[in-house]
């Protein structure tokens, strides 16, 4: 929740945002990976920034693959605006079922997505 890193997230969305707008899946690439990495140092956790470094470039390698084989257009940037907005909230419960649905693969990209967030969130109140 510091307005710097905040501001930081943004900043790598808006690149994300014209990045999507060119079509230039090598930078949307590297910015995604830019956003992963300013949220793990967010965190300022050794352990967790050592995980990541660990598994940064096998997830580039992935993120590359991905960023090519989904359906166009390439909604990144909103689904890393959603993210960066459920951490700005404090939303615990909505930020881990968007971060769910975007390791799987799904985020918003899959049309179910944000009705799946609503009703893990649901049941998560209920227990």
């Amino acid at each position: 929740r510091d307005p710097g890193r905040l501001r930081e997230l943004d900043g790598i969305v808006d690149r994300m945002k014209r990045a999507e707008e060119r079509a230039d899946l090598d930078v949307l690439n590297r910015l995604d990976i830019e956003f992963h990495r300013a949220v793990v140092a967010a965190a300022e956790d050794p352990f967790l920034a050592a995980l990541w470094d660990a598994l940064a470039l096998h997830l580039r390698i992935v993120f590359a693959w991905e960023v090519r084989t989904l359906p166009k257009p390439v909604a990144y940037a909103s689904v890393h605006l959603a993210i960066r907005y459920a951490l700005a909230r404090d939303a615990d419960d909505v930020l881990a079922d968007l971060v769910e649905l975007h390791i799987a693969g799904r985020s918003e990209i899959d049309p179910g997505a944000s009705r799946a967030v609503g009703a893990r969130t649901q049941r998560r109140r209920k227990k």
